[in-house]
């Protein structure tokens, strides 16, 4: 009947008029398969080795005092400070990876100060045990110290006031100081014989009219999850079509994950609550509430049936999906919490790192004190953090722009340590192979790192802005990656070296 038509009822004519579908919503899509790369991104080079022999960018930046705490359990809420000696004694046994250190308190007392679970016990004594914990510190007036007052540096405040993800340091890249120019090396052209061996740009996705913050591939490949202000959109990868828009109110998406067989999408942000959703509904099927402060960090663990939460509130959660009841909390950091990585092999092993400039390993079987280790080697604020695919290991990175890489047995220092990126470093990722690590930075750049020998392999200019995300998948041979330019760009990288 076309938009239109009539049919008689009781002898009357009754015009009916067909209720047009709506269109699906289609991104706006830039094709670079037949035309010239851009000129100020798109563009990837083989790294030069020279690289790794240099030693790490000099710096100016105090990387501040730090002293140690015990809770006063006559005043709540209130902390004593140790002695001088004491914070020297528990600060090597820290940074030495010790679990226990022993220590003599201002009673006299020989107590026992765990690491770990970050508390003190007093041998013999029926007292609870109390709490302790490693803070920066600045000077008072006189010669005692107090805890230093500071903004955490949230990774995406400045993105999240001014959208654009771009400042000064921005031109100074635009400028060739990341030492990424144009003339060198540049590949893009279809014939190149290394092309295999370098991602290559197909096409830019305006997904958001501003930053997205955070991006996931689906099992398939087919599919990507991308989130920022307001907006949470599951779309097609090879048509940059729409599937789902989920419902957000007026939160900022800052985590969100797909579950292993894509059937259901998690996500947190702004609004302190994390939200289970069915793919393809755009209402939350479960809401989980309890954080006080705004979550970076949401995922499955292995067997789907609980999932774990991280927040600026400094403690990590572990939920179950069914019942969405906190089953456990944990105050394991000092200092907000920035990045988790849950483990796809067990359901009772994560990773949590902040801004106390550590990362910790978690074990859900001990109880409410989930720590087991403590990994010191970060100067400044932990960013992002990921397993190998084995999950002996891990790689982690942040604000002092160093890669470390991790043995989960071996918290006393890392396996290797390197430093490529001019600015923070936002992601990282291990390929599927776990020879090469992804990271990307707010030097407009992903680079690909050697995760055994700790050598630069390629890096790309992929977006003209900070680079927030960057995904690979194996099975499509894709790779994408979000940025300050408000656009998704998807590779083709073929990873014929097999990283």
């Amino acid at each position: 009947m076309g938009s239109g038509g009539s049919t008689s009822l009781g002898g009357r004519i009754t015009t009916v008029k067909e209720k047009k579908k709506s269109e699906p919503r289609k991104l706006k899509v830039t094709d670079y398969t037949n035309r010239p790369l851009p000129a100020r991104f798109g563009r990837a080079v083989f790294a030069s080795r020279m690289l790794a022999e240099l030693p790490p960018p000099p710096t100016t930046e105090d990387d501040g005092q730090y002293a140690w705490f015990v809770e006063n359990l006559d005043r709540p809420g209130e902390w004593e400070a140790y002695t001088p000696d004491v914070s020297e004694r528990l600060d090597a046994a820290w940074r030495g990876g010790q679990r226990e250190c022993l220590i003599l308190s201002k009673k006299k007392r020989i107590c026992t100060v765990d690491l770990n679970a970050m508390v003190q016990m007093a041998a013999g004594s029926t007292t609870r045990s109390r709490r302790v914990k490693r803070v920066e510190v600045e000077k008072c007036g006189d010669s005692t110290v107090r805890e230093k007052r500071h903004f955490s540096p949230d990774p995406f405040l400045e993105e999240a006031l001014e959208d654009a993800g771009r400042g000064e340091d921005m031109m100074a890249n635009e400028n060739g100081e990341n030492g990424c120019h144009a003339e060198e090396g540049v590949v893009g052209e279809a014939d190149n014989a290394d092309a295999s061996r370098l991602p290559c740009l197909l096409r830019s996705v305006a997904a958001h009219s501003i930053t997205p913050y955070t991006l996931a591939f689906s099992s398939d490949g087919r599919t990507l999850l991308t989130g920022t202000r307001g907006e949470l959109l599951h779309w097609d990868l090879e048509t940059a079509i729409v599937l789902t828009a989920f419902d957000l109110k007026s939160s900022t998406v800052l985590t969100a994950a797909y579950s292993s067989d894509g059937s259901r999408v998690v996500c947190g942000g702004s609004s302190k609550i994390a939200w289970l959703f069915d793919t393809n509904c755009p209402d939350a099927q479960m809401t989980f509430t309890g954080h006080t402060s705004k979550l970076y960090g949401v995922d499955f663990l292995a067997g789907e049936e609980r999932l774990a939460t991280i927040s600026m509130d400094k403690t990590l959660r572990c939920w179950d999906v069914r019942t969405s009841i906190c089953m456990q909390s944990d105050e394991c950091h000092t200092a907000p919490i920035f990045t988790l990585a849950t483990s796809k092999r067990c359901d009772w092993l994560a990773l949590s790192g902040g801004d106390d400039h550590v990362v910790c390993s978690h074990d859900f079987r001990v109880g409410s004190n989930s720590v087991t280790a403590r990994f010191c080697g970060h100067r400044k604020t932990i960013w992002t953090c990921a397993f190998r695919g084995d999950e002996n290991q891990f790689a982690s990175s942040g604000m002092d722009k160093a890669l470390n890489i991790w043995d989960l047995r071996q918290p006393s220092e890392p396996v290797l340590k390197v430093f490529y990126h001019m600015h923070p470093v936002h992601f990282v990722e291990y390929m599927p192979h776990d020879r090469g690590i992804l990271t990307c930075a707010r030097d407009w750049t992903v680079r690909l790192t050697d995760a055994v020998t700790g050598e630069p392999v390629w890096r790309v200019k992929a977006h003209v802005g900070h680079v927030f995300r960057a995904r690979y998948h194996f099975g499509t041979r894709m790779m994408a990656t979000g940025g300050g330019d408000g656009h998704v760009n998807i590779w083709r990288y073929d990873n014929a070296d097999k990283w």
